[in-house]
């Protein structure tokens, strides 16, 4: 039988009995949650739908997006790393370490939601990004000579430019493949297996990406950090 959480006016799931079991221990469902059935009339609270399960270690109050838990996660934590640092780093590289780092956060998905495309997506638009530069740069002197070679030069340099641009094209939709990818996946984690209301912006998602990602892991991975060590959430 499979049931439907709801808090603070949201829905999750479905999960079943030892689903439900299993994210009671982690402290990611409340027993004062409530919890349905497709066969129950009304809304219970879980702790009595597990059977009057006693404890008192997750009936405290919970603040919107902070996850109470006394036991090690289930899932690994997000990437660890503050986005000002990604950022810093991202400019320092020249952009180099942001495609390292949506490697690093796409790896990381695959833990979590093993169906994620988004690490294929960038591993693919990684290396036509440079393919690219290896198909255009090397005819860029080419097209400069003179004489006898030059009418062909300027053919062959316009003819792997064209090449160049449809690879460029194809890499930007790959990342923007990837980007969405990831926030479905962020979104479906962090709305079911850890509900903590989540929802991302499709434009800022669009265009910042992995900096957008890790702010929100930054928060995500604070938030647990406080649970694991009792410090209640900063209003």
């Amino acid at each position: 039988m499979l049931y439907h959480v709801s808090r603070n006016g949201q829905n999750y799931g479905p999960y079943t009995l030892e689903d439900l079991q299993r994210y009671v221990t982690s402290g990611n469902i409340l027993l004062t949650d409530l919890a349905r059935s497709e066969t129950m009339s009304e809304w219970l609270p879980v702790g009595q739908v597990l059977g009057g399960v006693q404890s008192t270690a997750f009936q405290q109050p919970i603040t919107p997006g902070y996850m109470p838990q006394t036991g090690p996660s289930a899932f690994p934590d997000p990437p660890n790393l503050h986005w000002v640092l990604v950022f810093v780093i991202g400019l320092f590289t020249c952009g180099i370490f942001f495609i390292v780092w949506d490697i690093v956060q796409a790896a990381w998905m695959r833990k979590i939601v093993p169906q994620s495309k988004a690490l294929f997506y960038y591993i693919a638009e990684t290396a036509l990004t440079f393919a690219r530069l290896g198909v255009v740069f090397p005819f860029i002197g080419f097209h400069r000579v003179d004489g006898a070679y030059g009418t062909y030069g300027s053919m062959a340099g316009a003819g792997f430019g064209l090449i160049g641009a449809f690879m460029g094209i194809a890499a930007l939709v790959l990342l923007i493949l990837a980007r969405f990818d990831m926030k479905a996946c962020i979104e479906q984690h962090y709305n079911t297996a850890e509900p903590i209301g989540l929802q991302l912006g499709p434009v800022m998602t669009f265009f910042f990406g992995s900096l957008y990602f890790q702010y929100h892991f930054s928060r995500i991975n604070e938030m647990k950090r406080m649970a694991r060590y009792g410090v209640p959430p900063v209003a």
